[in-house]
């Protein structure tokens, strides 16, 4: 179908988008839930109603459809018993037809159901209710047919996999397996079919293929096969021992053999058990991959192994028991690189069995093309910078890692008080939202942080000139914090139920963790709880040099947010005024 974004509602069926060029219009009616074909428009030409509910096609439902060339009905719930006789009656002009992912078994089609279809190219029915071979009776009325996409039969089956019928198919020249049942590939699977030049089976689970298989198939350019894990050839022993000429003339074949294969493996695999003492599989072109070749089933009798010009990249050859083994790789185009350097040196250190050595070519990174007459000193300048990019990487990848992380170290640091104080209010069982906008109600009008040495001064001090003549609630954790209660979520829980946090600053505050802890925390709460208002407020009951204050107290002092104690009867009235002032 064309490209959706053209296409407008129908006029003649709002659940279908239509695009119109000419005298014809172009119908998707895809995806909508249509569970009885509707009747169109004559001068349609394509027409998608894939991905419905239709369960059924009745006799000449699209018989007024003379210009129709594409017709789609894939993933429906059609059934071949519901396909009546003249289902396609009138489509003379189809080129292609989709029924793929229905129930519909083609050996249950009535017998002509193809016959209107007299210029079909194209036919998709795979993914059905799979059948056996005499479906190409059916099949057999397509004589114009090129594309033949069909599931195949469930048994294993050495002959053909299809009837006679497809032998009438003489423009059928690609055929692609849906779902498979085929296990071997023998001798007449293809015997209807030999004009094939596009085969794809790759949905078959083929163990097994006979010498043979495609021997008479002449025109074949294109062969996919997925072999199986246990897959083997069929062969016979006589004239493989002593001779490769019917051996070469199966591998000297260009592309096609290996991409049937699974090259080597299944190359070598099956002559494992023979007598062979000479193999040329040369002048073959395999097809390019980053894959290493590993060759673990050379028969014990081989002696002479020949890979000249088959475009190899990488092999790996396991061959503990030969002793006389000679390797001819000429004209094979070889990698110098990190991955392959084992491998040459490898080769330098059995350079006695490879053949003509100083025709061997080699392709570094770069793109530049060597002969390989000084091996040696490749290999050694190969290892060299191979080494050093393993150094290189290794130091970059540490730096890498090491700035990351001092970079999380660092961010980590500078946000320490943030990350504490979400931890902590998410910690704490009494943390409740409380919009700023709104008035709060708070249960006490300050929470005093003070070091213990200062106790005294709390209780003699604080608690009768504020709390006891001035009716102001103080928190004060000697008295106030829950018995049993994590000191962390008492002092958060503290912070966010005062109004105010009073810092008494002296040198034993300074040096103690959790009157640290309390006074970071009620400046995270004035950020993120209290819209950035300041509700912290410092006394500073001893002399301390601003030097030997924490920056961030700095900050509030600069803000005028404190107040020095004055030691003396006339100025402790004016302190405890200031105090009741800032608390009130």
């Amino acid at each position: 179908m064309n490209d959706l974004t053209y296409y407008h509602q129908c006029s003649f069926d709002l659940k279908c988008k239509c695009k119109k060029e000419k005298q014809f219009i172009y119908v998707d009616c895809s995806s909508q839930e249509i569970a009885v074909i509707p009747r169109f428009p004559s001068n349609v030409k394509t027409l998608s109603l894939s991905k419905n509910t239709i369960r059924s096609i009745k006799d000449y439902t699209f018989d007024n459809l003379a210009y129709l060339i594409d017709l789609d009905l894939a993933g429906n719930n059609l059934q071949a018993e519901r396909v009546e006789r003249y289902a396609f009656e009138g489509l003379n002009q189809l080129r292609r037809l989709t029924v793929a992912n229905n129930d519909i078994a083609v050996i249950h089609l009535p017998e002509g159901i193809f016959k209107p279809l007299e210029f079909l190219l194209y036919l998709n029915i795979r993914h059905n209710a799979i059948t056996d071979n005499p479906q190409g009776k059916i099949i057999g009325d397509l004589r114009t047919l090129e594309t033949l996409e069909v599931d195949i039969i469930m048994e294993p089956y050495i002959d053909s996999l299809f009837g006679e019928g497809v032998s009438l198919l003489v423009r059928l020249t690609r055929l692609v397996s849906g779902l498979c049942g085929v296990y071997t590939l023998g001798r007449m699977s293809f015997e209807y079919l030999e004009q094939l030049e596009h085969i794809d089976i790759s949905s078959c689970p083929i163990t097994s293929i006979m010498l043979g298989a495609f021997s008479n198939m002449n025109h074949l350019k294109y062969l996919k096969i997925r072999f199986s894990k246990t897959v083997s050839f069929l062969y016979r022993r006589p004239n493989i021992s002593r001779s490769t000429d019917n051996l070469n003339r199966y591998f000297n074949t260009g592309t096609n053999i290996f991409t049937a294969v699974m090259f080597p493996y299944d190359v070598f695999y099956y002559l494992n058990n023979t007598s062979i003492r000479s193999l040329q599989i040369t002048d073959n072109i395999i097809p390019p991959t980053n894959r290493t070749y590993i060759f673990r089933y050379l028969p014990t009798s081989l002696r002479h192994l020949d890979f000249s010009n088959d475009g190899l990249r990488q092999l790996s050859i396991y061959m503990p028991y030969l002793l006389n083994l000679k390797i001819d790789l000429t004209n094979n185009m070889l990698q110098c690189s990190c991955n392959t350097v084992k491998f040459l040196r490898w080769v330098l250190d059995h350079n006695k069995r490879f053949l003509n050595q100083e025709r061997y070519m080699c392709k570094f990174e770069n793109g530049n093309i060597a002969n390989l007459t000084s091996l040696k000193e490749t290999v050694n300048q190969i290892q060299k910078e191979c080494s050093s990019y393993t150094t290189l990487i290794v130091c970059v990848s540490v730096g890498i890692f090491a700035a990351i992380l001092i970079l999380c170290s660092g961010l980590i640091y500078r946000h320490r008080w943030t990350l504490r104080y979400m931890y902590y209010t998410t910690k704490s069982k009494y943390y409740r939202y409380k919009p700023v906008e709104m008035d709060e109600i708070y249960s006490f009008n300050a929470f005093v942080s003070y070091s213990d040495k200062e106790k005294d001064f709390i209780i003699n001090e604080w608690i009768p000139n504020i709390e006891q003549a001035c009716d102001i609630k103080l928190c004060i954790h000697q008295r106030d914090f829950l018995p049993g209660e994590d000191i962390t979520v008492n002092i958060t829980n503290a912070i966010r139920e005062s109004k105010k946090t009073v810092c008494i600053v002296t040198r034993s505050f300074l040096d103690s963790y959790y009157c640290i802890f309390e006074f970071n925390m009620a400046r995270m709460e004035s950020i993120y709880s209290r819209g950035g208002r300041s509700t912290i407020f410092l006394v500073f009951y001893e002399n301390i040099q601003p030097k030997d204050l924490p920056l961030v107290m700095l900050e509030l002092v600069q803000q005028q947010s404190y107040i020095e104690y004055p030691h003396d009867q006339q100025g402790n009235v004016v302190f405890w005024e200031k105090i009741k002032e800032v608390l009130g």
